[in-house]
């Protein structure tokens, strides 16, 4: 019965990794794509070359602002999913504590 609320846990935090990490690359593309970056593109003012290196200074200040979203927004619809998908009554029916479902996995 130990190993058991591990499985559980990794089932969660696997769930929450895939939603974090497209939640991540949606923001930080909108975010780093969507202001000047592409207005620059599209008068044709700069090169290849011009737009990689302003990527590279967008993209980490735009990831620094949509991470927290996308874990917030990660563990909002990973829980809310199981709570609709009534798993959360089947685990505290079979003994499993609720509270262990919230520790991060080791």
């Amino acid at each position: 019965m130990q190993g058991f609320p591990w499985t559980l846990q990794k089932y969660i935090f696997r769930e929450m990794g895939k939603t974090f990490l497209l939640t991540a690359a949606a923001l930080s593309a909108i975010l780093g794509l969507g202001g000047g970056v592409m207005q620059t593109l599209e008068l044709g003012e700069v090169t290849p070359g011009q737009l990689l290196n302003i990527l590279a200074i967008v993209i980490p200040v735009s990831g620094a602002l949509t991470l927290p979203i996308a874990a917030l927004f990660s563990a909002a619809a990973t829980y809310g999913r199981i709570s609709a998908d009534n798993e959360f009554v089947a685990c505290r029916s079979s003994g499993i504590n609720l509270h262990v479902l919230f520790l991060a996995p080791l």
